[in-house]
């Protein structure tokens, strides 16, 4: 009886999996089972985005306030276009002096135009609650696009889905989509999709007739210039992909005799050129800028791709070469003379392409000092490119881009050809990408045998393509073409900035996706056991690394990206904290309205968009001169009459210092710096005592404080001599002898303390050297023991929390700062509250303590301005009001916008 039942279960549980098989196998149940399970990726993903809103209220305004610092920007660009009805004439808060007018982009336009509509229906929504949420809706829609173009690129539902997940829960991409950080990236990277889409479906259809071939042309046309206008970092990738995607379209997928299909072709890549700069008034842009950017570095390949199809279909059709394997060769010199010579009429020095091109693909976004110094303008290594956007992830890339370059091949007709042409892609590909490994290590990306291996990769690359077309061309399919075109762009920026590694996750989400998705289809093809043997072990390991990447190793006990992203989502609050937005009602409540703020250009925005005042610098950068003047003769400057002269001549009313300014030390220093790169640049940093190291000495109890920086300019002292940095190429090129450490002896007698004179440690060549320090500030009063090294140790508490309860240490901490630094208005005037009085007409506006400074004093602490916290030092915000003795001297070379670095040292700064 048993047994009977038993079977009957068996023969139930068999026919119920047919069933489902089946049931699978119905379209409309796989349309069905997609949406739904798209549906749960968006909501959930949408949600996460979501879960921050409630920590970003501004305390004194009880308004939403931003995360980003350039998020600001268009939210005052919002409230202006709602006041006013426009976003025409000069900006007055923005670099005064030079009329900066209105930045146009689609941004303020559609977060007011939403606003209007959804206000009348709800009083409550203001258009500060839509610019923060704005972020999470825009990504919601371009996931929709986004699965929508995997769907199109692979003909694959489940790829779509995979492709989705991936990025919808990378932490890599999430930040730039959440909400608060409402700049323009969530708006561009949906309309970045949307130009790809279409360019697709258009590259599919637009030799069927005319009619495609205009329509098609002007719809893409019509979303390049959206893209540009939502985001103009987007363009540059457009401008690459679509007509690299067109060249290689042309030489495979076009016969040379076949003249009708090759004047559509021409017509269509026209008329997406022409219907671009048409465009360009409907989203209130000037054609001008988009011709400019056509005739860029980044975009140069548009007119030239183009030049090339002409002069080689003309070649071809008139048969102007006897010898055809020739004739590529020739269009390519008719399209560089004619190209560059073009340039060059134009006044855009065309025969200064080829090295702009070749700096381009080394720095992607430039090698300036701006570029150098700023966290997210930083160039990635690519260890640390793979530990941002996750190993598993990494690995489903390379696996993923390893099967684009086959794909490329797949139809070549020998297998000794594909598989040779397959190993030489392959390698070219990891070449470039690997060509920046490391910091340090023999690929730096920098050096003669990183940049052979990098233009290696390049050259072995077009030399496979090249192989292709003259011994066995044939069709390619527009997707896989598409495909490894956009692999391409994105090997290069990933050497390119931090930035950008946010519009390098869709692809990586992409191949990913596709490899999984594929290596299915081949093994469900392929006949060999062997093959698919192998490719059954690479689709496992695909599955375990998407498991990873998405959901942890439950072995490591590693978070997942979709639990990372959660807690980071949830975590991520306002940009200005309790300081900041105190600050900011002080500004508001107790400065004219015509007052002009300097400080360094990271808070420019702030100033603008919550306090409401006129900034000399801000986060566009759009005069980078004046943020060098500002690191030389403002923050780093020895002569307060640099700092006042400069000041005067843009006349500014308040002087700012922001807590986080101790740790930009390093990046505005090197920007206000002489042609060497190194005169002002130092790095001064904090030491921190361990109380129980302590122990008896002839002067009391000795004290080491470690820390450790590197020694910022040659010192000499007794004989002995430490040398600074070297310079080369006009930046840092190599660390000699470093800081490491304080010994300090001291007495407690009636709870005062009396301190020795310190000795600042060294190292150098091995050997560590100990020089007296001839200064220490300490709660407010310089000790000046009359030799030593012209340095200063600036004590401060340090403060341990342990079981609830407050541990406050008077000498648990300080600060070493150098010969040079403890000279600069950032050391004296900051840190030292004007001491030396070198600044009696800079008085105290307003001074903003750390919090947890501040609730300690409120229980009795006394602790001071600053402390050492965790690691951490504590620091105050400080605004100081600026006026002038009559012997200050204004220049009109402060406001130019360009000049050589110190060049404006030599001025008389005071009569």
């Amino acid at each position: 009886m048993i047994e009977e039942v038993s079977k009957t279960d068996v023969v139930d549980v068999k026919s119920l999996i047919k069933k489902s098989a089946n049931l699978l196998k119905n379209k409309k149940v796989q349309i069905g089972l997609t949406v739904l399970i798209l549906l749960v990726i968006i909501l959930f993903s949408t949600m996460m985005r979501l879960s921050n809103l409630s920590l970003l209220i501004d305390k004194t305004t009880g308004n939403y306030t931003l995360s980003d610092p350039d998020a600001l920007y268009w939210l005052r660009l919002e409230g202006n276009l709602l006041q006013s009805g426009n976003l025409n004439g000069i900006d007055a808060l923005r670099y005064p002096s030079l009329n900066i007018t209105y930045t146009q982009e689609l941004l303020p336009y559609i977060v007011v135009d939403i606003y209007k509509i959804i206000h009348p229906f709800n009083s409550s929504i203001t258009y500060q609650f839509i610019d923060t949420i704005y972020p999470a809706y825009a990504f919601a829609i371009s996931l929709v696009i986004f699965f929508f173009l995997v769907y199109v690129l692979t003909k694959s539902k489940i790829a779509a889905l995979i492709a989705s997940a991936f990025l919808a829960y990378s932490p890599a991409y999430l930040f730039r989509t959440i909400s608060g950080v409402s700049g323009h990236e969530a708006l561009g990277i949906l309309f970045l999709f949307v130009v790809f889409l279409v360019f697709i479906l258009g590259l599919r259809k637009f030799h069927k007739n005319w009619k495609q071939t205009i329509i098609w042309g002007a719809v893409i046309g019509f979303f390049t210039t959206f893209s540009l206008a939502a985001w103009g970092g987007t363009i540059n990738f457009i401008l690459l992909i679509l007509p690299l995607t067109l060249l290689w379209y042309y030489l495979f997928n076009i016969e040379e005799d076949n003249i009708k299909l090759k004047q559509k072709f021409v017509t269509f890549y026209l008329i997406w050129i022409i219907a671009s700069l048409l465009t360009t008034f409907l989203v209130h842009l000037n054609p001008l800028r988009l011709s400019s950017i056509f005739l860029s570095t980044a975009g140069i390949l548009v007119p030239f791709v183009l030049m090339f199809i002409i002069f080689d279909s003309m070649i071809t059709r008139y048969k102007i070469v006897k010898k055809q394997k020739f004739r590529l060769l020739i269009s390519a010199i008719a399209t560089l003379f004619v190209g560059l010579l073009g340039l060059e009429i134009a006044g855009k020095g065309g025969f200064d392409l080829i090295g702009k091109i070749y700096s381009l693909l080394i720095h992607p976004i430039g090698a300036s000092r701006i570029g150098q110094t700023v966290a997210y303008y930083t160039q990635p290594y690519l260890d640390s490119f793979k530990s941002q956007i996750s190993a598993p992830l990494f690995y489903l890339f390379l696996l993923g881009i390893g099967l684009v370059c086959i794909e490329m091949i797949k139809k070549v007709k020998t297998v000794k050809h594909r598989v040779i042409l397959a190993i030489l892609e392959i390698i070219s590909v990891v070449a470039i990408l690997f060509s920046r490994y490391s910091s340090g290590s023999m690929l730096d990306g920098v050096n003669f045998i990183s940049q052979l291996i990098y233009f290696l990769g390049f050259i072995i690359l077009i030399s496979c393509i090249l192989w292709i077309y003259y011994k066995d061309r044939h069709k390619i399919d527009e997707s896989i073409i598409f495909i490894f075109s956009w692999m391409i762009v994105m090997l290069i920026t990933v050497r390119a900035a931090q930035r950008t590694i946010f519009i390098i996750v869709p692809f990586i989400a992409f191949v990913g996706a596709y490899f999984i998705v594929k290596t299915i289809e081949q093994i469900k093809k392929l006949k060999g056991k062997d093959i698919k043997y192998v490719l059954g072990i690479l689709f496992v390991i695909s599955l375990i690394l998407s498991f990873g990447y998405l959901f942890g190793n439950p072995l490591a006990q590693s978070m997942g990206a979709i639990s990372s992203s959660q807690i980071q989502a949830q975590q991520t609050g306002p940009l200005m904290n309790d300081q900041w937005q105190q600050a900011m009602a002080w500004v508001r409540d107790n400065t004219p309205k015509d007052s002009v703020f300097i400080h360094w250009w990271d808070y420019g925005y702030i100033l603008q968009t919550v306090g409401l005042r006129t900034t000399v610098l801000d986060g566009g950068n759009v005069n980078s001169y004046w943020d060098h003047l500002m690191g030389r003769y403002v923050l780093t400057t020895p002569n307060p009459n640099t700092a006042l002269s400069f000041m005067k001549s843009h006349n500014v009313s308040y002087l700012l210092i922001d807590f986080s300014d101790f740790g930009k030390y390093s990046a505005y220093s090197i920007i206000g710096s002489d042609s060497s790169g190194i005169d002002r640049y130092s790095s001064p940093t904090t030491v921190q005592a361990d109380p129980s190291q302590d122990h008896q000495s002839q002067n009391g109890t000795l004290r080491i404080y470690q820390g450790s920086t590197f020694v910022d300019q040659d010192i000499s002292y007794n004989n002995v001599f430490l040398p600074g940095p070297s310079s080369k190429n006009g930046q840092a090129s190599g660390y000699y002898s470093y800081f490491i450490g304080i010994s300090l002896a001291y007495q407690n007698t009636s709870n005062s303390f009396s301190l020795s004179q310190p000795n600042a440690v060294f190292q150098y060549n091995g050997q560590q050297y100990l020089f007296p320090m001839r200064y220490v500030y300490y709660q407010s009063k310089l000790i000046d023991y009359g030799n030593g090294i012209n340095a200063t140790f600036m004590i401060v508490p340090s403060i341990t929390i342990q079981n609830g309860k407050v541990g406050i240490d008077q000498l648990g901490g300080g600060i070493y700062l150098s010969p040079k630094v403890q000279q600069s208005l950032y050391a004296r005037l900051y840190l030292m509250d004007d001491y030396y009085k070198q600044y009696p007409t800079i008085t105290k506006g307003d001074f903003e303590e750390n919090y947890i400074i501040s609730m300690l004093d409120a229980q009795g602490a006394n602790i001071g301005e600053f402390a050492l916290y965790q690691g951490q030092l504590l620091a105050p915000l400080k605004i100081w009001k600026v006026d002038y003795a009559s012997n200050i001297i204004s220049h009109d070379e402060f406001l130019k916008t360009s000049g050589n670095y110190a060049g404006l040292d030599n001025l008389t700064f005071a009569a």
